[in-house]
């Protein structure tokens, strides 16, 4: 799984938005100086933008809000976590969650209430699996993660943008910001997820399709190819038999895929997803239209009887009053640039 990331194409300069989600600096950036850096180079397709929650002290020696660990308060990781959570089960609503958190910024413990009312706010759907995989503490690997990169990268506090493995405190003078952009854009490097060295020779599985195929013993594949995707696809299927995942048609296994007894769910981008199983898909749906093979050759998805899911949002992020509706307000654009970019 990747960490949230805006952007139009997958395999762009990414620039890492190290943030908190309780932070007042990080959220006077996204509502100012972020703007600018998403017009000037996230809509016109030149970067991406990946969002690292902070959850933990960047130097734990010298810590800057008391002798916890976590950097600003307790809840500081279950905010973490939650953000990856909507990432990965509502991508198409994360931005507006990201910006509706930092409308009404978090304060104290935050509780699975509190998130479930920010979400509501946000049009998140499946809160509920959302708020479940936070209690059972899925994320927090990742979480981890995030503030293993920003030690990494010496961050003191929040924001920072990095980029090429330099920071800049982003807050200020917004020309300044854009001309750190510019220097450093061509170094920097894209953020997808590694593809196993070792590839397999594709499979001698059944030539038959994978609608049509009979249940027995033959196993069939199916590839799901991302580099037919706008930005990011997800997919979800079914399957009458039993599946594993395979490197077959040089496709990746990222542990952001998951199965779920005969139910798969994954998100492809620039790479391909590969399954054998037996029997017949039952169930198929995919949030946009892209490749999908079977046995190695592309098939109609109507044979499939995909049901293709609008990516069509509102493209307001939620506001709780008048004066902070020109702040949180995100043009069609930017909210569609923001959402090309999934794990």
């Amino acid at each position: 799984m990747m960490f949230p990331t805006m952007g139009t194409k997958a395999d762009n300069p990414t620039a890492s938005l190290i943030g908190a989600d309780k932070c007042p600096f990080t959220q006077e950036f996204a509502f100012n100086n972020l703007q600018d850096v998403i017009n000037d180079y996230v809509n016109e397709g030149k970067m991406n933008i990946r969002y690292l929650p902070l959850a933990y002290e960047p130097d734990p020696d010298n810590p800057t809000h008391g002798q916890s660990g976590v950097f600003i308060s307790s809840s500081d990781p279950r905010l973490g976590a939650a953000s990856l959570a909507v990432w990965e089960i509502d991508p198409d609503s994360y931005w507006q969650y990201f910006f509706t958190m930092f409308s009404e910024l978090p304060s104290g413990t935050v509780t699975l209430d509190d998130l479930e009312s920010r979400m509501k706010k946000a049009a998140v759907s499946d809160r509920d699996e959302i708020l479940a995989r936070v209690e059972e503490g899925r994320y927090s690997d990742l979480v981890e993660q995030a503030t293993k990169i920003a030690r990494g990268l010496d961050v003191p506090n929040t924001p920072r943008l990095a980029m090429a493995e330099k920071i800049v405190n982003p807050r200020h003078e917004v020309k300044n910001l854009l001309d750190f952009v510019d220097s450093n854009l061509s170094s920097t490097v894209s953020h997808l997820p590694q593809k196993d060295s070792e590839d397999t020779q594709k499979s001698d599985a059944s030539s038959e399709s994978a609608k049509g195929s009979s249940e027995g013993s033959s196993t069939t594949s199916i590839t799901f190819d991302g580099g037919s995707a706008k930005g990011w696809a997800h997919y979800e299927f079914t399957v009458s038999g039993e599946f594993e995942q395979t490197r077959t048609m040089s496709a990746s296994i990222d542990k952001g895929d998951s199965i779920s007894g005969s139910t798969a769910k994954g998100g492809v981008g620039p790479w391909k997803d590969t399954y054998t199983f037996s029997g017949k898909v039952t169930d198929l749906s995919l949030s946009q239209p892209i490749d999908v093979l079977v046995d190695g050759s592309v098939v109609d998805l109507d044979e499939l009887n995909a049901e293709v899911k609008s990516n069509t949002l509102d493209v307001k992020a939620s506001k709780d009053s008048d004066k902070k509706q020109q702040n949180t307000e995100i043009s069609s654009h930017q909210l569609s640039a923001a959402r090309a970019c999934r794990r």
